[in-house]
C-alpha cells in the first residue's frame, strides 16, 4: 500500500514502478512490469492513505453503508483516522466505540459534514443490494473469454450453449451482472462486437462490449459525455502494447482522481463512468467501470471483479493467460497473486 510521507506517496511493492510525470502526452516514463506492480507518481496524495483504509474495510467483510446525518459512518471514520484503524483494525463496531468513548473527545468527525464531536445515534443503515441479471450476453462473455471464442468463435447461440454445458461449471459469468455460474434465462438483445484492430482506432461507444455494465443509471447522452472525455485521456495510448495500456489506463485515471475528485457512495452516478469522468464523483465501483470504459475503448475485454457487492471493486484483464489487475483506486496495476486476489487486499 502507498503511504504519504513528506508530500510524497510511495510503494512497499517491490516490483517495477509506472512513473507519470507529463500530463499533455503519452507517459513520460513505463518501466516494463515482470512481477507485481503498483502505480507510482511523485507527487501529493492526500487521499491514498484514506481510500486504502477504506478498502481494507470493504474486503473485510463491512457492508458499506450510504450516510444518513446523525449516524456514525465507519469507512468515513476509518479513511479519516488512519491512526485509529492501524490501533483498532476496521471493525464497524469498534471503530464506533472508539468514537463514542475517545474520539469525540478529541474533536473527531464522526461522518462526513458533521461537526467535531457530534453526537450519533449508532452506525447506519444499509441499503438493499442490487439483484444479478440471469440473461446471457453474448458481447461480454465473448469479451471476457477469448480462450472461448478462439475455439468456437463469436456465434451469440454458440457462446450460449458453451456456457451451459461448460462455462457455468467452470465458474465463469454468463453477463456483467451476474454472478460466476449464475443460472440464465434467456439471451440479451446484444450482439458480439467484432474485433477492432489498433490502427482503427477506439471502440464506438454503441459497440464497446461490457456496454450493460457500464451504464448502470446514466443516460445515453451522459455515458457520451464521458465516453468523450475518456477518448482525450486513452487517444494516446493507441499503439502501445496491452501492458503499456493497462499502465497508462491505471496512471491517468489516478491523476484525474488525484486532481480533485471526490470520493462518494452515494452522490448521483457515484458508480458510474459519468460521475468519474464528468461530475469528478465516485466510488470504487464508478473507477472500476470507468476504467472498464477505457479498456473497452482499446478492444480489451475485462471482468469487473466483485461488481454490484460491497466489497473493493476492480478490473481484471487477460493478458497473454496471465490475469492483471487494473486498479487506479487501489494504486495496483499488475499480475493477480492468485485468482480474483488483489496483490494489496487479503
Amino acid at each position: 500500500m502507498w503511504t504519504g510521507k513528506d508530500g510524497e506517496s510511495e510503494s512497499g511493492n517491490t516490483g517495477s514502478l509506472l512513473v507519470k510525470e507529463d500530463r499533455k502526452g503519452v507517459v513520460s516514463k513505463i518501466d516494463s512490469m515482470k512481477g507485481g506492480t503498483t502505480v507510482k507518481k511523485r507527487r501529493t496524495c492526500k487521499t491514498a492513505a484514506a481510500l486504502l483504509c477504506a478498502v481494507s474495510i470493504m474486503c473485510g467483510g463491512l457492508a458499506v453503508p450510504v450516510h444518513a446525518e446523525g449516524r456514525f459512518d465507519p469507512v468515513f471514520y476509518a479513511a479519516m483516522y488512519p491512526d485509529v484503524v492501524s490501533v483498532l483494525g476496521t471493525d464497524a463496531q469498534t471503530l464506533l466505540k472508539h468514537y463514542q468513548d475517545y474520539g469525540r473527545k478529541e474533536g473527531r468527525l464522526p461522518y462526513e459534514g458533521a461537526a467535531a464531536g457530534e453526537a450519533v445515534n449508532g452506525t447506519e443503515p444499509l441499503p438493499a443490494l442490487e439483484q444479478d441479471s440471469t440473461v446471457f450476453d453474448p458481447a461480454f462473455y465473448a469479451s471476457a473469454y477469448p480462450d472461448v471464442t478462439a475455439t468456437l468463435g463469436m456465434d451469440a447461440q454458440t457462446l450460449l450453449k458453451h456456457y451451459q454445458e461448460y462455462g457455468r461449471k467452470e465458474g465463469r459469468k454468463p453477463c456483467a451482472e451476474a454472478a460466476p455460474g449464475a443460472e440464465v434465462n434467456g439471451m440479451a438483445d446484444t450482439s458480439v462486437p467484432a474485433a477492432v484492430s489498433e490502427s482503427a482506432g477506439l471502440v464506438p461507444l454503441n459497440r464497446l462490449a461490457n456496454l450493460s455494465s457500464l451504464c448502470k443509471k446514466a443516460t445515453n447522452e451522459e455515458l457520451a459525455q464521458a465516453y468523450d472525455i475518456a477518448a482525450q485521456i486513452i487517444t494516446p495510448y493507441i499503439g502501445p502494447d496491452r501492458q503499456d495500456q493497462l499502465m497508462g489506463i491505471a496512471t491517468e485515471l489516478r491523476s484525474l482522481f488525484d486532481s480533485g475528485m471526490t470520493y462518494s457512495m452515494s452522490a448521483p452516478h457515484y458508480n458510474d463512468p459519468y460521475g468519474y469522468f464528468v461530475l469528478h464523483t465516485a466510488s470504487c465501483a464508478g473507477c472500476a467501470r470507468a476504467t472498464g470504459m477505457c479498456l473497452n475503448m482499446l478492444g480489451i475485454p475485462y471482468e469487473h471483479v466483485n461488481e454490484n457487492e460491497y466489497q473493493h471493486q476492480w478490473t481484471r484483464v487477460n493478458l497473454n493467460g496471465v490475469y492483471w489487475v487494473c486498479d487506479a483506486f487501489g494504486l495496483a496495476c499488475g499480475p493477480e497473486p492468485a485468482p480474483y486476489r488483489h496483490p494489496f487486499l487479503s
